[in-house]
């Protein structure tokens, strides 16, 4: 499990330094990066290539943290940028990633829907390099986008083993991944005490909705979550740009993990231009009421 957490990590470091952000709002969209990579590669029948050209990349980038770092002469922005990745929540990230895998330990597929496609997609990409369209999968519904697959896969192919376990500590690695940034405010001097509630409201949303959340590679609890991130990130991000890009990273999500994901990005998008225009009228509206007033 190092290595695939290990590559998160570092495609988020990169985004971390180039947006100034801190790593658990910047964690989603190196998961994604990772994912969007193998995925492309599996279009063209070779997924195993897709998981060597992350590792490159990867190893590039360490050397572009490293430059990064290095170029900077100002100690004070040195320790900034620190802070900026080993914070608060990239430590509730890695201690959460750890109980996960512990408390999964041994465990397997239960539901139907894991025999029939769910586990048997994993198991078919892991055997053939490639996804459920390949003349040799025994998958009934091969026309489901993959993402949450492709991310189990690169657990799997990395650990060189299939396994049941393995693949749901993936998903719940994932989901972790998606709701990191709840820990942003966060901070080593100050607010640390709001980990008391946030924390454990991250551990306990998904099983009010969703009691086996954690124990089954269902993807309909996670797609979910992705459309609440969405939202969550429309309304509480304020820099335009990497608004943007973290909406996008769910729209993506959403749109790959399952064909009713396309129809929840519409919606969000539907939810999201809705609010901006509503919120462009009421900045017109305050400067109106401002001319009026000053006439």
């Amino acid at each position: 499990y190092i290595i695939p957490i290990a590559l998160i990590f570092i495609y988020a470091t990169t985004i971390t330094l180039i947006f100034s952000k801190r790593i658990e709002q910047t964690i989603p969209i190196g998961m994604v990066e990772l994912v969007i990579i193998i995925y492309l590669f599996g279009i063209f029948d070779n997924l195993n290539l897709g998981i060597i050209v992350t590792e490159i990349l990867a190893v590039i980038q360490v050397f572009i943290i490293i430059y990064i770092m290095c170029r900077e002469r100002d100690s004070k922005k040195i320790k900034e940028k620190i802070e900026m990745i080993i914070t608060p929540g990239a430590v509730i990230y890695i201690v959460l990633c750890t109980i996960a895998i512990f408390s999964n330990k041994g465990r397997m597929f239960e539901n139907h829907d894991e025999f029939t496609h769910w586990g048997k997609l994993v198991k078919n990409m892991f055997m053939y390099n490639t996804y459920g369209t390949n003349a040799e999968s025994v998958l009934t519904f091969n026309e489901y986008p993959p993402f949450t697959g492709t991310f189990q896969y690169l657990f799997v192919t990395i650990k060189n083993i299939f396994s049941e376990t393995v693949i749901i500590n993936a998903q719940c690695i994932m989901y972790l991944s998606i709701v990191i940034p709840m820990t942003k405010n966060i901070e080593w001097d100050k607010n640390i005490k709001n980990a008391i509630w946030i924390v454990p409201a991250m551990i306990c949303i998904p099983m009010i909705f969703y009691s086996n959340f954690y124990v089954e590679i269902m993807v309909d609890g996670i797609l979910g979550i992705m459309f609440g991130f969405c939202i969550f990130y429309a309304y509480q991000e304020e820099e335009p740009i990497f608004k943007s890009i973290n909406i996008g990273t769910m729209l993506i999500m959403m749109a790959l993990t399952k064909t009713s994901g396309i129809a929840l990005a519409i919606l969000a998008i539907v939810i999201i231009v809705i609010k901006n225009i509503i919120n462009i009228k009421q900045v017109k509206a305050r400067k109106e009421l401002k001319d009026i007033i000053i006439c």
